[in-house]
């Protein structure tokens, strides 16, 4: 499993897009989940999780 430090990917007008760091044993294909979230205009937030990467 990923370990808990997460990592800002971009951080765009209200927009972020954030994901979990990999380990130094994670395989060089793995694939960690990214996490959307975006604000609206009434101060209201919206998650959106990646779905899980084939093998």
């Amino acid at each position: 499993m990923f370990c808990c430090q997460w990592r800002l990917l971009i951080d765009r007008d209200g927009q972020y897009y954030i994901f979990p760091s990999l380990p130094k044993n994670a395989p060089p294909n793995a694939h960690p989940p990214v996490v959307f979230i975006q604000q609206s205009d009434r101060g209201e937030y919206v998650v959106i999780l990646s779905p899980k990467a084939p093998p």
